[in-house]
């Protein structure tokens, strides 16, 4: 009687404890990501861009929502490093960064039918330029709102910059020399004499401004911004875009044998051999790295110090990259779509690193087709565009 007892007692007493842990299972059920897919997490298979706005797993990685490809753990990918950890090519696809852009468009008013073909920001204001018209340039303190400015001459404004407290914007012409204007507000500017040439792209850095071309006088620079000195380029190539960063001046070209060229004060250039014989369109200097873009491909280069370059594939698509920026720890590319519906909303792409690159889709938000610049100032990039039927500005608030 007693052994009987003694079984059942122990019978209700396993019987018991398999019911505790089938209850606790029930409430705590097992996950296919010990990280949830980050703190914020959240696993589903189209999570928007709200859940990327970190940008690096911390809320889910922007592309799945899953976190199975960027849990949070590394934050870029499964290598840590974003090297493989964001697709097999690089458009964030399959994991990537996550750093996903709200974009807002938003139109001029005052103007139409022109194409901004650069902007930049300084003293708490972004600058637009473009040219064939008076009211050549916009200027607006928050990249939303803008204002229509009158230029000190009707040229073709290409370029703008910001620098010893002075925007500087320079032109292209092959025998008019007053294509270089100043203001120290954007709003009000000055005509300046300077060295009659195609002028693709203007920078700043250590106490002068540099300017670079297509034409026969390829670089120039100025420590004020109203008398300038025209200098010899390494190749005579055409010079595309110049830019500053860690005490030099680094210039990229679309064509010639060396497309690109170095100077530590951008009187003295030293040619440099490009990663490959690209169109390259833009460069610009960040987190410890001068980033160049090629046109019409998905390549990208970089580099730590301007001389030695590593080339990167971003995509299978291919875009018309135009301008490349740096904020607040991403990488900002802009560019036109190849006027295919596919592709047609995809001219943004950003990256943490210049290495690994995200497409942003912009098809919810826009009908635009290209894009020419970007610059980034007040936490937010800001771009202008070159063609459409009405003149538009999009900018994108980041908060890493």
């Amino acid at each position: 009687m007693r052994s009987s007892l003694r079984y059942r007692f122990l019978r209700l007493l396993l019987l018991s404890v398999a019911l505790i842990v089938f209850i606790a299972a029930c409430d705590n059920p097992t996950s296919s990501d010990s990280n949830g897919g980050g703190s914020g997490g959240g696993s589903g298979s189209e999570e928007d861009s709200s859940n990327g706005s970190n940008g690096d797993g911390s809320n889910g990685d922007g592309s799945n929502g899953d976190g199975s490809n960027g849990d949070g753990s590394n934050g870029d990918g499964s290598n840590g490093d974003g090297s493989n950890g964001d697709g097999s090519n690089g458009d964030g696809s399959s994991g990537g960064s996550g750093h996903v852009l709200e974009t807002v468009e938003v139109t001029v008013p005052g103007v139409s039918g022109l194409s901004w073909n650069s902007v930049t920001y300084g003293d708490g204001m972004f600058v637009a330029v473009t040219g064939g018209q008076n009211n050549s340039v916009i200027t607006s303190t928050d990249g939303v709102n803008w204002t229509t400015r009158q230029a000190a001459a009707d040229e073709s404004w290409h370029s703008v910059t910001y620098g010893d407290g002075k925007f500087v914007a320079v032109g292209q012409h092959s025998i008019r020399t007053n294509i270089v204007m100043t203001s120290s507000d954007g709003i009000d500017w000055t005509l300046q004499t300077a060295v009659a040439s195609l002028w693709n792209s203007i920078t700043y850095g250590d106490g002068k401004f540099v300017a670079v071309s297509g034409g026969t006088n390829r670089v120039m620079t100025s420590s004020d911004g109203i008398n300038w000195e025209a200098r010899e380029a390494a190749e005579p190539n055409f010079w595309n875009s110049v830019t500053y960063g860690d005490g030099k001046f680094v210039a990229v070209s679309g064509g010639g044998t060396n497309r690109v060229m170095t100077s530590p004060d951008g009187e003295n250039w030293t040619a440099r051999e490009a990663a490959e014989q690209e169109t390259w369109r833009y460069v610009t200097y960040g987190d410890g790295k001068f980033v160049a873009l090629a046109e019409d491909t998905n390549r990208i280069m970089t580099s730590p110090d301007g001389e030695n370059w590593t080339a990167r594939e971003t995509t299978e698509k291919q875009n018309s990259w135009t301008s490349v920026t740096y904020g607040d720890g991403l990488f900002v590319a802009v560019g036109s779509a190849n006027w295919d519906p596919v592709q047609d909303a995809y001219e943004v792409m950003t990256s943490p690193d210049g290495i690994a690159w995200t497409w942003q889709d912009l098809r919810a938000p826009t009908s635009f087709f290209s894009w020419s610049s970007v610059t980034y100032g007040d936490g937010k990039f800001v771009a202008v565009g070159s063609v459409g039927s009405d003149d538009k500005v999009m900018y994108a608030e980041w908060d890493p």
